[in-house]
């Protein structure tokens, strides 16, 4: 797998939604490493992508654990009281 995708903030995070549904439909074909950035809550559909495709991944085994995307979910935390991504 050589596809990373860095989401960053809830924009970040809708766009990965909907390039997972096109992985999903197959128009994306390529598997992908997602990186989630936020310092609020994830949005529920990529926690349900992030298990789905983990539990995926432990149902292929080794063999085909490349040909399924993951998603990892980070969360950062602020240093004041706005929170934002660019201020950590």
């Amino acid at each position: 797998m050589n596809r990373v995708i860095v989401a960053i903030g809830g924009t970040g995070q809708m766009v990965l939604h909907y390039y997972a549904q096109l992985f999903l439909v197959g128009l994306v074909r390529r598997p992908f490493h997602a990186l989630v950035f936020d310092t609020d809550d994830f949005s529920p559909s990529l926690k349900f992508l992030s298990a789905l495709f983990s539990d995926v991944s432990v149902c292929t085994g080794a063999s085909g654990a490349g040909d399924v995307p993951s998603i990892s979910l980070h969360t950062l935390k602020a240093r004041n009281k706005q929170g934002l991504v660019s201020d950590i």
